[in-house]
């Protein structure tokens, strides 16, 4: 068994050891470590070649999914950029505060939130991250600050897709039900149970998250910690703010609101107690080599009013809306309309696109009418379409990370009776006891979404694992859930995918591991609170 656990984990080893010590960028270092993944599966697993294949055209595929959504955020940006609305844009957002720590908190943590909550899928920093690049950000701090702001949301993401489809679809099966019954609940009560769970941890760490992300901003990219920690009183004020109707939500209304109406109604709050300097520092905070915008830009700003130049991502925002909310009735509608192979190589591995689903489509639309509304401002459309030349580079790396992802996940089925290598991952996680587990637990959930990018395949992945290992424990399987959906969400700090989209985005490539490195900080700090907070709540709260 040693020797499998070793080979699962020669894919990850690897990926640290070329992108960390040997700072190889991603666009080479995939195809390599896609290549020793194929062998290990081939060798090890003995897994059909037929079935690797399959996987590597889904990755294709998903890489092509990604790719969608980057190309059209890059295309809004750009435009945005050239018509002179993102300058526009900076000075209403600066006329509430041109504070950069407060701004942080409003468009990393609360707009990032939002995002996530209404479509998920790597849109918060596809869209965040160029954004706050365009307003005089530092492009790693930005990706840094949009990928830890959705280390939250990101549970209750996509109106609860993590939990409601992975975390459902992974436990409907006769023996978990059946061993649901036999604790006298079910897999509806379990569900509910993981979501409140999930929600009173989160909204405990969510006090301080806000303020955590500020001081990772001055202290990496300003050498200034005092900035960060001055603060406090405002950025704890944000978290509570976000985490109150977070967490009421997830108790009275279920799993699809709780970020949604916790971003909302926080944003709100925030821009409340900002106009009315409740708690506001008094000495405003910029950068070092600060960016502020010339006054040649004065003719756009005259001819674009705050409206107008807001318009294409409110637009953005409500094409989201519609088409992610299940109660409008689109959402499945519009994940039926596919293009793709069923069946790929007579496996039972399907490879499709829902392009009109997809979130980069919204993207498309809104710069379109941005082409309409903006052409008279529009300096030259070289601009707008240069820049997308080397959107190759991520399609490249994405699609050669995915595909040892797919055949990792895949590779239970075959000829060796081995469980698949994300299991065999887990499993020796679960041989910890019962309080290590507690914290091995959310850890289990980040290495789910750091492999797949994402928090509802991580729950699909793991949760039998984790339910599995909870019930043989004697803990009610709605707490160790809890911290694998929580986990799931932290590993979108750090997974490859999110990171890769992200930096496109900003128009930077080949250092992707230097926004790894900076977000474990926040993310084992998550992981290790999330595993407290479960150890105190199973002995001393609620069970």
């Amino acid at each position: 068994m040693m020797l499998e656990i070793l080979c699962a984990l020669a894919p990850i080893i690897i990926i640290i050891i070329l992108m960390f010590f040997f700072r190889m960028p991603a666009l080479y270092a995939m195809p390599l470590i896609y290549i020793i993944t194929l062998i290990i599966a081939m060798l090890v697993w003995q897994m059909d070649s037929a079935w690797i294949a399959a996987a590597s055209v889904k990755g294709f595929f998903s890489a092509l999914e990604l790719i969608l959504i980057i190309f059209g955020a890059l295309l809004l940006l750009n435009i945005m950029k050239s018509s002179g609305a993102i300058v526009k844009i900076d000075n209403t957002i600066s006329s509430l505060s041109r504070d950069r720590r407060i701004q942080t908190i409003l468009i990393g943590w609360f707009f990032v939130a939002f995002v996530e909550s209404i479509s998920g899928f790597g849109t918060p920093a596809a869209l965040a991250a160029p954004f706050l690049v365009a307003l005089g950000f530092n492009p790693l701090a930005a990706v840094m600050v949009a990928l830890i702001g959705d280390g939250v949301a990101t549970t209750f993401g996509a109106a609860g897709t993590p939990i409601l489809i992975g975390m459902t679809n992974a436990l409907n099966s006769k023996d978990f039900i059946s061993m649901f019954s036999a604790s006298g609940t079910s897999l509806d009560t379990i569900i509910r149970e993981t979501a409140v769970n999930a929600a009173i941890i989160n909204g405990i760490i969510s006090i301080i998250m806000p303020l955590a992300m500020v001081i990772m901003l001055t202290y990496f990219f300003d050498k200034n910690l005092r900035a960060g920690l001055k603060i406090w009183p405002f950025a704890i004020l944000s978290g509570l703010c976000f985490s109150v109707p977070y967490v009421l939500i997830a108790i009275f209304l279920g799993p699809e609101f709780p970020s949604i109406i916790g971003s909302v109604v926080g944003f709100l709050l925030v821009v409340f107690f900002i106009k009315i300097r409740f708690l506001v520092p008094k000495e405003i905070y910029r950068f070092k080599h600060d960016i502020d915008y010339d006054v040649k830009e004065k003719k756009n700003l005259l001819e674009i009013n705050a409206f107008k130049a807001f318009l294409p991502y409110v637009i953005v925002i409500i094409l989201l809306f519609i088409t992610r909310i299940p109660q409008i009735g689109l959402k499945v509608i519009l994940q039926q309309i596919t293009i793709g192979i069923d069946r790929v190589f007579m496996t039972n591995i399907s490879a499709s696109i829902p392009y009109l689903y997809n979130p980069g489509t919204m993207f498309i639309i809104a710069s379109l009418f941005a082409l309409v509304i903006y052409r008279r401002n529009i300096k030259s459309y070289k601009d707008i379409f240069y820049p997308l030349k080397n959107i190759y580079k991520p399609f490249i790396t994405l699609a050669f990370t995915i595909a040892l992802v797919q055949i990792m996940v895949n590779s239970g089925v075959n000829n060796s009776n081995l469980p698949s290598m994300p299991i065999v991952l887990g499993s020796l996680a679960a041989s910890l006891g019962s309080i290590l587990y507690f914290f091995a637990s959310p850890f289990i959930g980040v290495l789910g979404a750091f492999l797949t990018g994402s928090n509802t395949m991580s729950n699909l992945l793991f949760s039998p694992l984790q339910a599995t290992t909870a019930h043989s424990l004697g803990i009610k399987p709605s707490l160790i859930l809890s911290l694998q959906t929580v986990g799931g969400a932290i590993g979108n700090m750090i997974c490859i995918f999110n990171v890769v989209a992200a930096y496109a985005t900003v128009n930077m490539h080949e250092r992707e591991f230097a926004v790894i490195k900076l977000n474990l900080i926040p993310a084992i700090i998550h992981a290790l609170l999330a595993g407290i907070i479960g150890l105190c709540m199973y002995y001393f709260w609620i069970y």
